[in-house]
């Protein structure tokens, strides 16, 4: 008899179970064609807490978030409709608002397409779905997804784009629950969608449990690839747990608008991160099985395999900190130095020029965009274009979520590991070298080189060149050695920083800060990856200082050495004394010889130069660089009681310059020039008046003095 129990229990689920079959359109080789997706389907489901994630309900919102793109409710085989109707819904029980006009004056471009459905469930209370489209091919949808705040131009609680589609929806519903009398109270609802869908729907659910108007243990919220919606800091209570934001670590959309400096946006409720070569257990695994299972859905979808970044949460972060960046608070994006409301307006503008202002329901806005941009490049760099554009474009689609959701079960869809990210800030050599001494990243005089870098790591720095900041990204699995180096005479100061981010890459906080000395004979060796998330966060970072014969060795395995390779450079300069001279130098930077030629600026008839020599060039610290010179200048004048007769005569010189060196050739500098006076070789020139500016000069016999000038100038 103990056992009779659980027996019934099994045979009334499966009574009660069935397994749903649903077709989506795919873009395969053939044109429209239908991909069955398999599912199972119980009203038990809204039995259980809404704070337990079901991962059959997460397949039914994806199936139906696919299909809102591709409904055509005018037709009698649209496939929105079908679905619906194999969970049971009449025809005559579903609504579609998908005939939207955007010159409405209330709500304009700030709308979302959706449709609502109810049947009987057999405990004989109402199971409402609302199923919201994503942005579909056209201007409109798309200008609101930029609509941050544009009445106020200040932010606000709620992005004003989302919350009037909110509005809009909320009408629509309360006269869909109203006309057919459906007691809410005891209600059922499930409500999802993907991409400005998600959010809005995510916004939706948030209202549902703030206003109470519905018992929100009756709610089930799947949303797919969510923009954040709120700045509420209560966003993530639990009241909002029945809300499930499922998310592609890779995706750049669910990060925007951002939550870095006075950006604080977010989303309500829980979220998924679905596994990628960051985030899960082994690498190899996910490419080597769950790569090949996800195409087997991807492919029927889009025609080809799936491209992902292999990049975790790093693309999505950097780009959300790089627009934080440029406007940071909302105000700035309205009215600040380079508001980028109105030029990113602009780019969707002309990205679908004929559409602003009309009715467009076309799916596949997001598709749109990237493919004007692959139809211009593939022509250029093909190979490299259509790989980046389709990685793109594949972090984001509805296709991607849903062959994800389809292909692993709940325990493999999933990963929670985190990540790590070191930004980097100075003038120095550096490298990460894995445990093997395989060079994974370089850079060179505070540059990174992003052709050298490989994965699993990525890198990134904006502005490129010695002053914009290094951000190294870092998986999990695998330990590290960040490696940084400068043969500089004084220590030049790096400021070294690392970041804890969670695997949807939401920051988590500031594992720890070193500021390093670096200069010649000494190497400082970070710990990176997997180890460093072990780490508290405000912990001392994890480094050793490497000297001599190990420091030797880094240098050599991490490529930390400057290569000495011939250039030539122009110059350009003016003194103290009234000379302006113009040259060029040209050789290695331990070595080199130059060439100036001189006038005085005051009469350059009176005296001319020509000035040969060798130097040398060493870094000081940081971008700052130390020349040594000598010189012999052939200098020709006239005799000042004599203007028609010339001369000739010889003149050492040695100059020391300090010069700031921002990009790889181009350099600022300053100096002071010693020019000897050896009383039997060239008297009569300084007697003449040649070095006639204000500094005294250095005395040291009555045959021998030095004539110091400060020089300023630029080398090209």
């Amino acid at each position: 008899m103990k056992f009779l129990f659980p027996l019934i229990l099994l045979f009334a689920a499966a009574v009660f179970a069935e397994t749903v079959t649903v077709e989506v359109n795919g873009y395969g080789e053939r044109e429209n064609v239908l991909v069955p997706f398999s599912f199972e389907w119980r009203e038990s489901f809204f039995e259980n807490s809404p704070s337990e994630y079901n991962h059959n309900l997460a397949r039914c919102g994806a199936v139906f978030s696919a299909l809102a793109y591709t409904s055509r409710t005018d037709s009698s085989d649209d496939t929105l409709i079908e679905a619906y109707r194999r969970l049971g819904f009449s025809r005559e029980n579903v609504e579609t608002f998908y005939e939207l006009d955007y010159s409405d004056d209330v709500f304009g471009n700030d709308q979302s397409a959706f449709s609502i459905a109810v049947k009987k469930m057999r405990d004989g209370n109402d199971l409402i779905f609302l199923v919201i489209r994503g942005t579909p091919d056209g201007a409109s949808e798309w200008l609101s997804n930029l609509n941050v705040d544009d009445t106020y131009k200040k932010g606000g609680e709620y992005h004003e784009g989302f919350l009037k589609a909110v509005v809009q929806l909320e009408i629509a519903f309360g006269d869909f629950v109203s006309r057919r009398k459906i007691n809410l109270k005891n209600a059922r609802m499930f409500i999802t969608g993907h991409s400005r869908g998600a959010a809005v729907a995510n916004l939706f659910s948030g209202m549902l449990a703030d206003h109470e108007s519905i018992d929100t243990r009756n709610v089930r919220t799947y949303t797919f690839a969510s923009p954040n919606v709120t700045t509420r800091d209560d966003a993530d209570s639990e009241k909002y747990n029945f809300i499930w934001n499922i998310i592609n670590g890779e995706d750049i959309v669910p990060v925007v608008p951002p939550n870095e400096r006075k950006w604080l946006f977010t989303k309500f409720g829980q979220r998924r991160v679905l596994v990628n070569s960051w985030n899960c257990d082994s690498r190899k695994y996910f490419e080597d099985n769950f790569i090949p299972r996800m195409n087997a859905y991807y492919a029927r979808l889009l025609g080809r395999d799936y491209s992902p970044f292999n990049s975790g949460s790093f693309i999505g972060h950097e780009v959300a900190e790089a627009l934080a960046w440029m406007n940071k608070s909302p105000k700035k994006f309205y009215k600040g130095f380079f508001p980028l409301r109105n030029k990113l307006g602009k780019v969707i503008e002309n990205s679908f020029p004929s559409e602003s202002g009309k009715k467009k329901n076309s799916s596949g806005g997001f598709q749109r965009i990237f493919e004007s941009f692959k139809k211009n490049a593939d022509t250029r760099t093909k190979v490299l274009i259509d790989r980046s554009l389709n990685a793109f474009l594949d972090m984001h689609v509805m296709q991607a979520y849903l062959s994800w959701i389809f292909a692993l079960n709940e325990n493999e869809a999933f990963a929670s590991k985190e990540s790590s990210i070191v930004v980097l800030k100075g003038n120095f050599n550096g490298a990460v070298v894995d445990q093997s001494g395989e060079v994974f990243v370089q850079i060179t005089a505070g540059v990174l080189s992003l052709k050298e870098t490989k994965q699993p790591l990525v890198s990134w720095q904006i502005p490129l060149g010695n002053f914009g900041p290094i951000a190294l990204g870092f998986p999990s699995d695998k330990n590290y050695s960040l490696l940084i180096y400068k043969d500089s005479i004084i220590p030049t100061p790096i400021r070294i920083t690392t970041e804890r981010y969670a695997s949807d890459g939401t920051f988590l906080g500031t594992i720890s800060r070193k500021v390093a000395g670096a200069h010649s004979g000494i190497v400082y060796s970070f710990a990176t990856g997997e180890s460093v998330l072990r780490q508290e966060n405000g912990s001392e970072a994890d480094f050793e200082k490497l000297k001599k014969r190990d420091a030797k060795i880094a240098i050599k395995d991490g490529h930390l050495k400057n290569t000495d390779v011939a250039h030539t450079n122009f110059e350009l300069h003016f003194d103290t004394d009234g000379f302006m001279e113009f040259g060029v130098t040209s050789g290695l930077q331990k070595i080199y010889a130059a060439m100036l030629f001189g006038i005085d600026m005051g009469d350059a008839k009176n005296t001319q130069m020509f000035s040969m020599g060798v130097g040398t060039q060493h870094a000081f610290c940081g971008p700052v660089m130390l020349n040594a010179e000598g010189f012999l200048k052939f200098v020709h004048y006239r005799y000042e009681n004599d203007k028609d007769a010339w001369r000739f005569t010889l003149v050492p010189a040695m100059r020391f310059l300090l010069s700031v060196k921002p990009a790889k050739r181009f350099q600022f500098f300053t100096g002071v020039e010693f020019s000897a006076y050896i009383n039997k070789m060239n008297g009569d020139i300084f007697e003449n008046g040649y070095r006639s500016g204000g500094l005294s000069p250095i005395h040291f016999s009555n045959s021998f003095e030095l004539y110091p000038s400060i020089q300023f100038g630029l080398k090209l």
